[in-house]
């Protein structure tokens, strides 16, 4: 007996330890404290406001992906060469596959032969045909020798310049180590930037944006070499629905990242061009998409940038751009985005920004949609931009209730973390704001899906989630005359206890355990 004394007494003081440190058993029914009640865990909804609005201008490019590519290619497939054209129309299997990919090596070679020779059996056309496929054919060409030589010839010779010039752009649409390849020809593309052909300043502007879009080395490369003269100039003066597209796109690129040259950008006067090109590009919604997305790239976390965007009247072409596509029968994320991104960002900013963005005719009702859509990612994007307006004045709140955005954004909270996420701070955001606002949400059935959200394994989401009833709780104690929706409180005890008791972060026990202490126990701590 005597050598099992040690560990008995151990057991039992653990069990005595772990008895001291649980929480106390609750009354299944406990009711809401309305007496004296200790400081509130969570911060005055002012702060809280600020503190998430400045979360939202940090995280912003972290929050969400580009939908579009950095980078595009261009396949020119009307002068596919026969011999490759008849092997594609025969890829069945993956033998056929390989088969074809030898064809178009071997293909590859003989117009890179005949291009050096100028032998005239093939152009450089047919070259960009094959670098069109992708990267095979990208690193097949540039592992021949001179192969970028070939393309400064190409680029020297006006009756080439072109057709090489589209093939820097395919070649920069590669891997990073192709574009860097492409580099040493850069000059000859800003130069055809002032070019009398509008074909030819659309191309070499894609090819720009596309060595741009590669990252902050060849962004700045290009930079350092005068390309955004240029571009802004080709967007005062281009009337080519192209050109405009491209050289939107490659500053675009330029304007994206950390280090991006944005006093740089606002500086040459881009946004009075975009201005131009926006007002005017009613219909032309791809040159619209693209003028969006610079947009968005230069208003994220930029004040300076969102001021000048404001105040020079570019919120009201946004926000017509952004309605216009919404009101399409079949509208897509590609076409909405960039116009609600910007607006997002804006609505980051002073709640002056705010006010501008909210004053635009339907605005409200195109918000709606995104978030109620079947396209999942606009409802991520419509619930990041209801939070950044439910952040600021009381009455922006007032106005997305009354557009019934809360009621569209709850369902949201039945799903993945991610959009759980951006609704919970949308609905607690407007929750801040006072009684009202979190009486309209309480009609909703909020406070029974925020009790769901407990039991979630997602740390951020748990602690939304006790942040929400935190707030119900501190103005029910209040005393406000809070219209609740019919609910067992038991089951939120239950879990409050499960995360206070259970949850691997000490500091979400601490919150649960606080919300316990302060607002369900009796005064005799039961």
């Amino acid at each position: 007996t005597n050598k099992f004394f040690p560990s008995s007494f151990f057991l039992v003081a653990i069990f005595l330890v772990l008895a001291l440190s649980s929480p106390p058993a609750l009354s299944t029914m406990a009711a809401f404290r309305l007496g004296d009640f200790k400081a509130s865990v969570r911060r005055p909804p002012d702060v809280q406001r600020d503190a998430r609005r400045t979360d939202m201008r940090a995280n912003a490019k972290e929050k969400r992906s580009q939908l579009l590519s950095l980078k595009r290619l261009r396949p020119e497939r009307e002068r596919f060469p026969r011999s490759i054209k008849a092997a594609a129309e025969h890829l069945e299997t993956q033998a056929a596959t390989d088969a074809a990919g030898d064809v178009a090596q071997q293909q590859l070679r003989e117009i890179v032969v005949s291009l050096m020779r100028s032998d005239g059996q093939y152009d450089y056309r047919d070259l960009n045909a094959l670098l069109g496929q992708g990267v095979m054919r990208i690193k097949d060409f540039l592992d021949m020798p001179k192969s970028i030589e070939l393309l400064q010839r190409g680029l020297a010779t006006p009756a080439h310049q072109l057709p090489a010039c589209w093939c820097v752009g395919n070649v920069a649409a590669g891997l990073p180590m192709h574009t860097q390849a492409s580099l040493p020809v850069t000059p000859y593309l800003i130069n055809f930037l002032s070019s009398s052909s509008p074909l030819l300043q659309d191309t070499a502007a894609w090819a720009l944006g596309n060595i741009a879009g590669d990252g902050p080395a060849c962004r700045d490369t290009v930079v350092a070499q005068g390309c955004v003269p240029p571009l802004n100039s080709l967007l005062q003066t281009s009337d080519s629905p192209q050109a405009l597209a491209s050289a939107a796109f490659a500053l675009s690129n330029i304007a994206r990242g950390e280090g991006a040259p944005t006093q740089l950008l606002l500086d040459v006067g881009v946004i009075s061009s975009l201005h131009r090109v926006l007002t005017q590009a009613q219909d032309h919604p791809t040159v619209a998409a693209e003028c969006c997305w610079l947009l968005s790239n230069l208003t994220d976390c930029n004040d300076v940038a969102r001021t000048a965007v404001v105040h020079n009247g570019l919120v009201s072409p946004v926000a017509f751009h952004f309605v216009s596509n919404v009101r399409l029968a079949c509208f897509s994320s590609e076409a909405v985005t960039p116009s609600l991104r910007t607006l997002g960002h804006l609505a980051c900013g002073p709640d002056e920004y705010a006010d501008v963005c909210l004053s635009q005719s339907d605005i409200l009702p195109a918000l709606y949609a995104c978030l109620t859509s079947s396209l999942e990612h606009l409802q991520l994007e419509a619930a990041w931009v209801c939070s950044n307006l439910a952040a600021g004045r009381r009455e922006h709140a007032a106005a997305l209730l009354s557009a019934g955005l809360a009621a569209g954004a709850l369902p949201l909270l039945g799903k993945a973390p991610k959009f759980q996420s951006e609704a919970a701070e949308f609905l607690l955001s407007l929750g801040d704001h006072g009684m009202e606002e979190l009486q309209a949400l309480l009609s909703l059935g909020t406070l029974t899906a925020f009790g769901r959200l407990l039991s979630s394994v997602d740390e951020d989401i748990v602690r939304l989630a006790l942040q929400f009833v935190e707030l119900v709780c501190r103005t029910k104690s209040l005393g406000q005359p809070l219209q609740m929706e019919l609910w067992d409180c038991s089951e939120l005890v239950d879990d409050l206890q499960s995360v206070a008791s259970f949850h691997d972060s000490q500091d979400t026990q601490a919150m649960a355990g606080d919300v316990l202490r302060v607002y369900f126990l009796d005064q005799d701590g039961e």
